[in-house]
């Protein structure tokens, strides 16, 4: 079965009928007027001057009779009147060739032509007797000429006849056109009269059918739209079994209906979550802004083990200043020994006792130098409990600012308009997060660089408590040997300059260990600012939680607003 889908089509198969009996209304009419046309200018240009020309020529010819019959009556020795009589004659017969002529172009029909050849034969036998007979007047001889024209008059009775003949054919024909004129003018009305009858039912039709497919469900459309814009969207849908389109424009506003109520539920329940989601990110913050003061009171703490670490690295500083001065007063012995040892055969007992205090020196320069290498592995410990208590403090500030970064990203893509203050919050945390990395990260260096002078530092210690360890056993065997000095007195000046030359190391290495304690004392008054510079920034971001604390108690009562507003649709 054919469907319409569209409006226009509904409109043209309404209106295309309507269209189509309108032309044929005007069709018939046309057809009808023209038939009226038609006989009008028929009685109008043919039969009317036909009859007027059959009374000019019944007339004329009736004229000419009386002429001709006045023209024998006059007396034969009037000829001036009877040449008057004749010429009248001859005019009307001049007349009546006209009339003839003129009567002849109007004939219409054969009918009218077999009448009117007739007439013409008739009247050419009447003439001609009628000739005769004056011809026979004007001889003057009368009988003759009378019973001529008594043969004439029943010729031209005769001629009379016929034109009245056709006189009757052409006003029987006139009478005819005036009939069928006016059954057209009576067929016309009908016609007329039914057409706009038709019209008009047709009409009333089509505007019925208009307003029952069109009018109707844009009344149905209007009302919904009207009930959807004053927030009531639990009106029914539209619904229409035909294709058009206000089929497609309503299954357009269903759609929308459809779409705002899954808006306003989406609201509501985004406005419930956010409000959970504020009270549970209130208590959050609440917790953040108690760890921050946590981290700050750690802060505190590692900067007081900062400062203390850094009094422990000047003290150890100034015990190898000390240990510098020991080790450059026994490098000065040494070059005393080895010119000492140029006497050790004359002065053999001077020298056992002076190797025997030089035993003892290098075993107290020895003591010494492992109470450095002890402290300094102190340093070195204390230094690498620093870098863990850093890595701590990195691991526990960067996931919490990351954590709260994050919640506070969430809660502002959430919040949409409302969040820009979580936005805000957010990139402060992140930026903060970043810094306290950034100063972590390079206090893990300067550790990093501090524990490997120390371990460098210690190696060397070690290195001289080995070489003293040496120098130790060396000089007993000295003394030991002391009764072969003379023998060993040459070797005993070569170990001695390697003595001295080994203080002479002790004593660069000495001075660059001076220079590695105070590096380490500066970069532990260093990592004290640091710290002190991480607890501020913790206290600052106590203080910018509670403007986030504010803002979420903003936004929940947003949240509550918007949620107030849409419950006030009905869905």
């Amino acid at each position: 079965m054919f469907k319409l889908k569209s409006i226009r089509q509904r409109i043209s198969v309404v209106m295309v009928p309507l269209l189509i009996y309108v032309v044929a209304i005007g069709i018939i009419t046309l057809t009808l007027l023209g038939t009226m046309e038609k006989n009008t200018t028929s009685i109008t240009r043919n039969w009317m001057p036909s009859i007027s020309k059959i009374d000019d020529l019944i007339f004329t010819t009736e004229h000419i009779q009386s002429l001709s019959y006045s023209y024998f009556l006059a007396s034969v020795s009037d000829q001036e009147s009877k040449a008057a009589i004749a010429k009248e004659r001859t005019d009307y017969i001049r007349q009546l060739t006209a009339v003839r002529q003129a009567y002849g172009s109007l004939i219409a029909t054969d009918t009218e032509r077999e009448y009117y050849n007739a007439f013409s034969a008739a009247w050419e036998e009447y003439f001609k007797i009628n000739t005769q007979a004056m011809n026979r007047s004007d001889a003057n001889d009368i009988e003759l000429a009378y019973e001529v024209l008594m043969k004439g008059t029943a010729s031209f009775d005769k001629m009379q006849s016929e034109l009245m003949s056709l006189s009757a054919f052409i006003q029987e024909e006139a009478d005819r056109s005036a009939q069928e004129l006016e059954d057209s003018a009576r067929t016309s009305e009908i016609v007329l009269f039914i057409g706009i009858a038709f019209i008009v039912v047709m009409t009333l039709i089509s505007t019925y059918a208009l307003i029952k497919t069109l009018v109707t469900p844009i009344k149905q459309i209007e009302n919904n739209v009207k009930e959807i814009a004053a927030g009531n969207l639990s009106v029914e849908d539209i619904q229409r079994d035909m294709e058009d389109e206000l089929t497609t424009l309503g299954q357009g506003i269903n759609q929308m209906k459809a779409s705002l109520v899954q808006i306003v539920n989406r609201i509501k329940s985004s406005s419930e979550i956010i409000g959970e989601q504020t009270t549970h990110l209130a208590a959050t913050s609440e917790e953040v802004k108690i760890g921050s003061q946590q981290i700050a009171l750690s802060m505190e703490e590692s900067a007081k083990a900062v400062e203390s670490q850094a009094e422990t690295a000047q003290s150890s500083a100034r015990t190898v200043e000390r240990l510098n001065e020991h080790i450059q007063d026994h490098a000065a012995k040494g070059e005393q020994l080895r010119g000492m040892s140029e006497l050790v055969l004359e002065q053999g007992t001077l020298g056992k006792d002076t190797m025997s205090q030089s035993i003892e020196q290098m075993r107290q320069i020895a003591s010494r130098v492992s109470i450095s290498m002890e402290q300094v592995n102190k340093l070195d410990q204390s230094n690498e409990n620093i870098y863990q208590l850093l890595h701590v403090i990195r691991d526990i500030v960067a996931k919490q600012t990351n954590l709260l970064s994050l919640n506070a990203s969430i809660e502002a893509a959430r919040a949409g308009e409302h969040g820009k203050g979580f936005a805000v919050v957010a990139e402060e945390v992140r930026t903060l997060s970043e810094d306290v990395s950034q100063a972590v990260g390079q206090i893990n260096e300067l550790t990093e660089t501090i524990q490997q002078e120390s371990k460098s530092v210690v190696q060397s210690l070690q290195s001289g408590v080995e070489e003293t360890r040496r120098g130790t056993a060396q000089m007993e065997a000295v003394n030991e040997a002391f009764n072969q000095i003379t023998s060993s007195v040459h070797q005993m000046v070569d170990v001695i300059q390697e003595i001295s030359n080994g203080l002479s190391e002790m004593e660069d290495l000495s001075g660059q260990m001076n220079d590695f304690s105070q590096l380490i004392s500066a970069i532990s008054q260093q990592s004290a600012a640091s710290v002190e510079e991480v607890s501020a920034s913790a206290e600052e971001q106590s203080g910018s939680l509670e403007g986030v604390a504010e803002n979420i108690q903003q936004l929940k009562k947003l949240s509550e607003e918007l949620l107030a507003s849409v419950s006030a649709l009905r869905v």
